[in-house]
């Protein structure tokens, strides 16, 4: 643009997209940050979760992986999203 105020508030404009993506990388790192710490700290907790036919099941978290498309909990052989945790509580103890 030609003319000055036109200019400046183009910038201004630009300056703001850069900071908002800015800020929106920020958050999605923190999400996974806190996602990754939530996962961890369920490893030894028995999980009441709902299966793949929507029964739901316990069992203890023996650990936890963090990929692209969440953290997963892993249950002995199966695999958890955290997303599908119903409930949480102290692992049993032995008899």
């Amino acid at each position: 643009p030609v003319d000055t105020s036109s200019f400046m508030n183009q910038t201004a404009m630009l300056s703001q997209v850069q900071t908002m993506t800015s800020m929106s990388s920020t958050l999605t790192s923190l999400a996974s940050a806190q996602q990754a710490q939530a996962a961890t700290s369920l490893i030894g907790k028995q999980i009441t979760y709902a299966d793949s036919s929507g029964m739901q099941v316990k069992g203890v978290v023996d650990s936890a992986s963090i990929l692209a498309t969440g953290a997963t909990l892993h249950v002995g052989d199966t695999s958890v999203p955290l997303s599908s945790v119903l409930e949480v509580s102290a692992a049993p103890t032995a008899p």
